[in-house]
């Protein structure tokens, strides 16, 4: 589940990111916790958004030619929860 955890913030990566731009990757394990950033140069998530994006059915950008339904984050949520942990986006 944690491997669908990481697809589904690549992909969103790759979405909304210009190609050619980086998407970068770093992990780090702190005593029994894993701290995992993936960034990009897209739009980004105005901060009034930043957790209405994990509920499901909602979208970034909401009228764009951008293919999806609104769910890969609130399942990246559901999973990381699931183990313990907590997401966020900034």
């Amino acid at each position: 589940l944690m491997e669908r955890v990481l697809c589904n913030l690549l992909e969103n990566a790759a979405k909304y990111t210009a190609p050619g731009t980086e998407i970068r990757v770093r992990g780090e394990v702190s005593g029994d916790a894993v701290h995992l950033v993936v960034e990009d140069d897209g739009p980004g998530v105005p901060a009034a958004m930043a957790r209405q994006v994990f509920e499901k059915f909602t979208r970034g950008e909401r009228e764009s030619a951008t293919t999806g339904v609104g769910l890969g984050l609130a399942v990246c949520e559901a999973i990381v929860q699931a183990h313990g942990g907590s997401i966020r986006v900034e």
